[in-house]
């Protein structure tokens, strides 16, 4: 699934293909509250395909897409 993702002021994503069970991993560089970290949680949920988990990392501002055959080869 394919979608458009604008996050005003900050960065903008024209596309992001994602699959049932990919994780989007979030990079943020500074230290985040329980309150921020669940605010961003909150809107990237309303964003995104349902079954999309997320995964916020305080480091540099990044954005990454694991899916699940890359889930599953670094379990092993």
């Amino acid at each position: 699934m394919e979608v458009a993702i604008k996050i005003i002021g900050a960065f903008e994503i024209a596309k992001l293909h994602l699959e049932p069970d990919d994780i989007l991993v979030v990079k943020v560089d500074r230290p985040l509250s329980k309150d921020t970290t669940d605010r961003i949680r909150k809107h990237l949920t309303g964003l995104l395909p349902q079954g999309i988990k997320t995964m916020i990392i305080e480091r540099g501002v990044d954005l990454a897409v694991l899916t699940k055959s890359e889930i599953d080869r670094r379990a092993d």
